[in-house]
């Protein structure tokens, strides 16, 4: 059997910093939540601005990142297809609105957890780009914080690690071979049925 390893850099990185706070042009009802299947249980939702991992199975849903509040009801519908739109636990790795927007609507339904720089982040006033941006309200903060490191048993996929980088968190998921760091997300596939 031959082992191939494919990197899939999913970046957000044109998706110009000030998009993420809420300039963005494109209407709403335009953008598209693409679902991407990594694995069985490990999925990634592309809509506006950073993307979604999403983790599936027994346990329940866990997402990491929910992009913007706007854009909630389609993030549902998605996670609806994959088995439940009522995640568990929202992970945040990063404190930009494409990374945390949907927090208010899914901490209706789930457990916001995240790096603790990141709710202090999310919790103050900001300048970003020369705009002003509010804090959160208290129930999109998240509610369960780290300062170094965290590990999630989540879905039979082991334990999922998160680390703490400066201002954004990266989560590792071992079994799956996927790490996700604020929209990047880097998966390692080993099959022979990959071709080259």
């Amino acid at each position: 059997m031959r082992k191939f390893t494919v990197l899939l850099f999913v970046l957000s990185l044109f998706s110009i910093p000030a998009f993420a706070h809420g300039e963005h042009k494109k209407a709403e009802q335009q953008i598209i939540v693409k679902t991407v299947k990594l694995t069985d249980k490990v999925y990634m939702l592309i809509g506006s601005g950073g993307n979604i991992g999403v983790s599936v199975g027994e346990d329940g849903t866990l997402i990491i990142d929910d992009q913007f509040a706007p854009l909630a009801d389609k993030i549902k519908a998605a996670l609806k297809e994959l088995g439940s739109d009522k995640p568990r636990f929202v992970l945040n790795t990063h404190w930009h609105g494409d990374h945390t927007g949907g927090n208010e609507i899914f901490a209706r339904d789930a457990t916001i957890v995240s790096q603790t720089n990141v709710r202090k982040r999310l919790s103050v006033e900001s300048t970003v780009l020369g705009e002003k941006v509010k804090p959160s309200p208290k129930i999109a903060l998240p509610v369960i914080t780290f300062d170094e490191s965290l590990s999630i048993f989540f879905n039979g996929e082991g334990a999922g690690k998160g680390r703490y980088l400066p201002a954004r968190a990266v989560l590792f998921a071992p079994a799956a071979c996927i790490t996700a760091a604020a929209a990047l997300v880097l998966v390692s596939v080993r099959s022979s049925s990959v071709s080259q």
